[in-house]
């Protein structure tokens, strides 16, 4: 009687598990609660190097859509070039392709509309990327380090980008920023050594606390007249950046905005506000010391109104725009 007990208790367990996961051509699979679709957990066996993942599979005779490949699915599984996914897929958990180093191309279909963080942190092998349209947001340190990606285009359906989404992308050299964002998180394109140019939309608002800090090659960034906050250190460590255009009347600079840009030329469409003045003197503060063994002082003198600031931060002079003085 308790070999009997003992042999159904086995079974139950057994079915239990069976019906949690089940795997197909290497790959395993979870029924979603409630629902005709499945997830991807992961691979067993050897992994291949173009990856296919299925529109779908057949349980019991009954077709299961595949819409989820979960948390650390394919993580560190160096050995995948290629991923194709189903044109049915939602969403991307979070590290699903952790330091997958071999990953050289990402294409993602229309279906996805979620990509958790860090999903493709340190793929660094990474060299194609294309978003779709159904997606919202690019979520923390979701291309992290990504250091082989050169060129990354974001949809008109991303409104933010969020916390070092792109931190270390340092072959990135070209973003193409579509209407629709809004936020530029903390340290988003933080250390993007290749980025050169920035052409902000007009629906951005808000650029966060060292959004673009380190970006060494920048050297133009033309914001929207209808930006509202620029955080501290936004561009911070932007030692080539030469030029800036912020047409906005009241935008918020955060602290040492252009910290240690040596040559700054602010340009501004409406009536000098105190916050561009503001950003004009931290740059001057910032490189204050390029004048310490002079052998005269100076005192700069703004104009009241202005359209054009050029800060040329040089030992013997520096010149502000339309209107000037050195005494």
């Amino acid at each position: 009687m308790k070999r009997f007990i003992f042999y159904l208790c086995f079974l139950v367990v057994s079915f239990a598990v069976s019906a949690q996961s089940l795997i197909q051509n290497g790959l395993i699979f979870s029924v979603i609660e409630g629902t005709s679709q499945v997830s991807v957990k992961g691979i067993r066996g050897s992994l291949p190097q173009n990856l296919v993942i299925p529109t779908s599979i057949d349980i019991a005779g009954k077709p299961y859509l595949v819409t989820l490949i979960e948390e650390e699915g394919f993580s560190m599984c160096s050995e995948i070039k290629k991923v194709t996914f189903p044109n049915c897929l939602i969403r991307i958990g979070k590290r699903a392709f952790y330091m997958c180093n071999g990953l050289v191309e990402l294409t993602l279909p229309q279906s996805v509309a979620y990509i958790e963080k860090e999903a493709f942190f340190m793929c660094k092998s990474l060299y194609t990327l294309s978003l779709p349209s159904s997606l919202t947001s690019i979520e923390e340190r979701c291309f992290w380090s990504c250091a082989s990606l050169s060129f990354v285009k974001i949809p008109e359906s991303v409104k933010s980008i969020n916390r070092e989404a792109f931190f270390g992308c340092s072959a990135l050299s070209s973003v193409e920023f579509n209407k629709g964002l809004e936020v530029i998180d903390r340290l988003a394109f933080g250390s993007c050594f290749a980025l050169m140019n920035l052409d902000l939309p007009n629906s951005l608002v808000v650029v966060g606390d060292q959004a673009f800090w380190n970006c060494t090659s920048l050297l133009e960034v033309k914001f929207s007249p209808f930006i509202a906050k620029i955080g501290d250190s936004a561009f911070g460590q932007c030692s080539s950046l030469n030029k800036v255009v912020i047409p906005a009347k009241d935008v918020v600079l955060g602290k040492d905005v252009f910290e240690d840009a040596h040559i700054i030329k602010l340009e501004q469409n409406y009536r000098s506000t105190q916050n561009i003045l503001d950003a004009a003197n931290a740059v001057i503060k910032n490189n204050f010391g390029i004048f310490a063994n002079l052998d005269y002082g100076f005192r700069s003198v703004f104009p009241d109104d202005f359209e054009t600031i050029t800060f040329k931060m040089y030992p013997i002079f520096f010149s502000l725009g339309v209107s000037y003085r050195i005494e």
